[in-house]
């Protein structure tokens, strides 16, 4: 895919189910790839990472809905 292509696939994620979701999503990957590292390589600073990674796109997803006054 070129970058046009992700561009144009991730606006239209937002355009579907709007930013803050899009994040959450996001957020709930990263926590899902960290438990599937520590549990499946049990590499647990690699799952720390993505563990951290999800949290602060938790966090971001909370503000954008509050600033977009989305649910």
């Amino acid at each position: 895919m070129t970058e046009q292509e992700y561009l144009e696939l991730i606006e239209s994620s937002v355009d579907a189910i709007g930013l803050r979701r899009t994040i959450d999503t996001l957020s709930r990957i990263c926590h899902e790839k960290a438990d599937h590292i520590d549990t499946n390589w049990q590499d647990h600073i690699l799952s720390a990472r993505w563990q951290k990674a999800g949290n602060i796109l938790d966090g971001t997803a909370l503000k954008i809905g509050v600033i977009l006054g989305e649910d």
